[in-house]
Formats: structure tokens, sequence, C-alpha cells
């Protein structure tokens, strides 16, 4: 076995000794990276970081000691920054290249306007913060040059925001995958749970839906006469029964529709208590429907609570009052039944008057004692009274007239008036001599003459 220093095996006391001038060699390259480092280059952005990332380019670089992270990974204790450079948007394009002054992961963008275009990224997975300047408000353009932003919307950053840029190389585009003030970023959007933010971290304005759909939603509940949901087409409510998104409020070009399950209602409530509820088959109100002087129009048909058979109904050739067979139609005025109709007759509790109109088409008036009717046929005009009664004609509440079975009776004291053409006013040749003694006088009126008849035994 050959004795030389070269060939023997390296035994404790050499690894020791290997170990300590490793460490003096670490500790004088490190002495190199901040020698060219002032206190001031910590404030400020240095140009000497432009291609270093922050790290000088005349700084010794050490990859071959144990001090670094391997490529298959480890464990870093400490912080992680980047440095940052100020750029500005020239025709919606700025350059994050090797070599370039923006060639870093922290970039503060001045100037408004738009970006669409973030050129010559080095590496796949490579992540971008981008800041704007905190007087000016950038947006982000979706699909115009290679910025994607997943909800599809262009994103408009507030002055000072920052958001979180991943370089997705198969796909050749920077994708948006974290914001702060809007949900309508990437991945990495807006996650907060809404019900607890408080200020300053309120969205301070109207939630603009764009058309896309609320889902899962239990309840609205707005506070304050202003607010405002816009740009929503379809709200979407979520319920344990079925665990079905079946209870929808959308809007199309028709106008604005509300949607529930069939075997579902809808509920209106005020105060807490129901007032009107929609179903398959009905609407069923809980209060007075009130038409402040407006019409009901296009009803068909109207059926009361109390019977089916209860109803009004509409036709071609008119309107139908219905009631059961056993029912009765009430009109009333001031709670006071005034007329009552049922399936055989129409009965009256006032007077009827025909304000001086006819009545017409009569074929019989049948009064409240029995028999005694008004009847008119093609012949005559007929006064029924039963055998038992007579017919009485008066005079300012004095009868004048009865007629009966027996004959017709005049009353004490009035006269049968045969006008003036009623009788002859001299006896023709050949009458016989009436007696000179009769046995009494009826008195009479020939015009406005009165006069006594005699009248004799035989």
């Amino acid at each position: 076995m050959s004795n030389s220093k070269a060939a023997r095996r390296k035994d404790l006391t050499d690894i020791v000794k290997d170990i300590q001038s490793k460490q003096k060699r670490d500790s004088g390259i490190q002495r190199q990276h901040f020698s060219g480092l002032g206190s001031a280059d910590f404030g400020s952005v240095s140009s000497s970081a432009s291609s270093g990332g922050g790290v000088s380019s005349n700084s010794s670089q050490e990859t071959s000691n144990g001090n670094f992270l391997p490529t298959a990974g480890g464990t870093m204790i400490g912080p992680i920054a980047t440095f940052p450079v100020t750029t500005t948007i020239s025709g919606g394009v700025i350059d994050v290249g090797q070599g370039t002054s923006e060639f870093t992961s922290n970039l503060i963008v001045i100037g408004a306007g738009d970006l669409d275009t973030i050129n010559n990224p080095t590496n796949s997975g490579q992540l971008l913060w981008l800041q704007s300047h905190t007087s000016t408000a950038i947006t982000l353009k979706h699909g115009t040059g290679n910025i994607w932003i997943y909800s599809g919307v262009d994103y408009t950053m507030t002055s000072g925001e920052a958001v979180l840029l991943l370089w997705d190389a198969p796909n050749s585009r920077w994708n948006l995958v974290g914001n702060f003030n809007d949900a309508s970023g990437g991945s990495g959007g807006m996650n907060t749970d809404l019900s607890n933010m408080t200020s300053p971290t309120v969205p301070p304005v109207d939630l603009d839906m764009n058309d896309n759909d609320i889902v899962g939603l239990a309840n609205i509940d707005f506070d304050g006469a202003s607010a405002t949901i816009q740009g929503l087409n379809t709200l979407n409510f979520w319920h344990s029964n079925g665990g079905v998104f079946n209870n929808i409020i959308s809007v199309n070009t028709v106008g604005l529709q509300y949607y529930t399950g069939t075997t579902w209602e809808h509920q209106f409530y005020v105060g807490g208590t129901e007032v009107m509820r929609m179903g398959t088959s009905a609407i069923e109100m809980s209060a007075g429907v009130d038409m402040n002087d407006n019409s009901i129009v296009q009803v068909q048909k109207i059926e009361f609570s109390n019977d089916i058979d209860d109803n009004i109904t509409s036709s071609v050739t008119g309107i139908t009052y219905n009631v059961n067979s056993t029912d009765e139609h009430f009109f009333a005025v001031g709670g006071t039944v005034r007329m009552t109709v049922d399936s055989t007759k129409i009965e009256f509790d006032e007077p009827i008057d025909m304000n001086n109109n006819n009545i017409t088409e009569v074929n019989t008036i049948q009064f409240n004692t029995s028999g005694q009717t008004l009847s008119t046929s093609a012949t005559e005009l007929a006064y029924q009274v039963p055998s038992s009664d007579k017919h009485g004609f008066y005079v300012a509440a004095s009868k004048i007239l009865d007629i009966t079975d027996q004959g017709i009776e005049l009353n004490l004291n009035e006269i049968i008036n045969f006008g003036a053409n009623a009788i002859s006013l001299s006896a023709s040749s050949g009458v016989l001599t009436l007696p000179g003694n009769p046995l009494g006088f009826i008195n009479a009126k020939v015009g406005a003459t009165s006069i006594r008849i005699p009248y004799y035994s035989t």
C-alpha cells in the first residue's frame, strides 16, 4: 500500500479542515456581494440592478456550494423579495425581456391606459407583480394581446393596486391569477367572505354581473333605498328540498321572468304576513286587490270561494252570473237586500222606479194574493180575480166601482156619465109611452148635463 498523501484515505482531521476552509471562502464571497451596495441602494431603484434583478452586475455568483437551493428543490429560510422597476405603457405594450430595463418580477407601471401585451417572458411559470402608479389606473385587456383573464372581462386596476400574472408558456399568454379589488380576475380573485368585509374593504361600486349568473343564493338583503345590482342575467336560487336550482329570476328580450318548480309556489309577504300566493293552478290573495280606479281586463271567469258553481263567466254572447241551483242572487245597498233572484222568481224589496220608461214583453203579472192576475193574449187584456173576489176601482182613495161575478156596482151618490152622444135626445115614433109614475130615477150625466133616468118595475 502506498504511503503518499494523495493515496491515503482522508481521516476525520482532514474533513474538519476542509469545512473550515469552505466557511472562510463563503464569508469572502458574501463580503464581495455587499461591498458594491451602499445604504442608498436599499431605498431606491438602482440602475446597476437592471440586468441582475437586484444583484450588482460586478458581484460574483456562487452556484457550486451547498448554500443554494438545488434545482430538485429544498428548504429555504428567509423572505422572497423582488427588485421594483418602473415602466411606461407604450401602445398597450410593455417589455419584460432580459436585457431590458423592465427585467424584473416587480413592475410599477406609470401612465394610465390599456395594457394588452407583455412581451419577452423568459421562463415558463414566470411570475410578474404588476402595480399601477398611485395616481393612475390601468385596464388589463382580455384576449386582445397575450393577457388572459378567466372571467373573460377586461380588468381595471385602481391606482396603486397590484395584481399577479403567471406566464403560461404552452398557451403563450399571461394569466391573471391574483387581484384584490374585484372578483372578475383569475383563480386568485377576490375570495373573501363578503359578509365579513368591513370598511374600507367593502366594494365601493355596484355589483355588475355583466350577464353572468348568481347561483346558490338563499336570500337577498337590500339595505338602503339606492342599493343596486346591475347587468344581471339570471338569479338561480337553491333549496335543500331536492338540492336543485329550480327557483329562477331571469331576463330576456321579452321581459323579466320568475320561475319555480311545478310542485312549488311563489309566495309574497309583507311584514311577515303572506298577502299573495301563486301556484300552478291559481293565484290566492290574502288581502283585497286595490285597482286604484284601473280596469281588470281579459277575464274569462271569476269563481267564488263558497262554491265553484257561484261564478261570473264571459262568453262571446255576454256575461253570465251563476249560482248553485239551491242558491240565490242577492242585490244589496248599504247592507240591505233590495232584490233577490233564485231559480223560480225575482223578489223586490223596494218599488221599481221605471223613470218614465216602459215595461215591455210582459205576459202575466201575478199579485201576492193567489188568483189575482193581469195577463195578456192575442185577443184581450184579462183582469182576473177568484170567484169570491171583486175588481175595485178607486179615485183619490175612494172606491167608485166594483165588478164582481154578480155584476157592476156603483157606490152611493155616484153617477154614470154617458157622454154627449151616448143617448138619443128625442123619442122616435112608435115607442111605447112610458107610464106617468116611475118607481125612481137613476142619476146620470149626458156630457156636462146632469139627468135622471126613470126606472119601472116592468
